[in-house]
């Protein structure tokens, strides 16, 4: 069950996708304070490729400006600059891009305790092209989530409303991305996803 499927954007249309990953601990004292840590590790965006052997993207977090920040947490307006294996789109510079559109801890759910991270497709911050700078369009959503549920601590990466971006002005783009999605529907990033979730509950 997802166990929060009342604050991920209602899917109506597109893939849907989601990884998930269980730990057990011995208490729930245990458990809770290994949620702080698989907290911090899904929130440190700039430290995935770090934690994580199976990811073939690098993830970077910039500012509502688009600049690179050091170390700190997410905030609703950042991006995600995301470089991906292969040719990148035009309209963000040969890299893809996404914005942050929630950080929040979450009672909303029945979990004891949740953090979830939503980021949405976006235009590059770097240019003023306007479209979309990934290979899915604007209606599709990603939440990364760490919860809690008794002595039980999960992480998840849910895709909701995944269609193709075909709105970019530029055929290569269009064609690109394409290819990019359907490699993706076909098994290419469950490798990637799997492999965070599992690093983000690593004990």
């Amino acid at each position: 069950m997802n166990e929060h499927q009342d604050i991920t954007p209602e899917q109506k249309e597109g893939i849907q996708q989601n990884f998930s990953e269980t730990v057990s601990f011995d208490s729930v004292e245990t458990a809770r304070q290994f949620f702080r840590v698989a907290r911090e590790r899904m929130l440190d965006v700039n430290n995935w490729q770090n934690i994580c052997d199976g990811l073939s993207s690098t993830f970077r977090l910039r500012n509502a400006q688009g600049e690179p920040v050091g170390y700190r947490l997410p905030e609703v307006g950042d991006y995600m600059q995301i470089d991906i294996p292969g040719p990148g789109p035009q309209a963000g510079d040969g890299q893809d891009w996404v914005r942050v559109e929630a950080v929040e801890d979450s009672k909303n759910t029945s979990a004891d305790e949740m953090t979830l991270m939503r980021v949405r497709p976006a235009p590059s911050p770097l240019n003023d092209q306007g479209d979309v700078a990934h290979f899915l369009d604007d209606k599709a959503a990603s939440t990364f989530a760490v919860f809690r549920l008794g002595d039980r601590v999960t992480a998840e990466v849910f895709g909701s409303k995944e269609t193709v971006n075909t709105e970019s002005h530029g055929l290569l783009d269009t064609v690109r991305n394409v290819a990019t999605a359907v490699a993706s529907w076909l098994g290419f990033s469950d490798v990637q996803w799997k492999s965070l979730v599992k690093a983000i509950v690593a004990q």
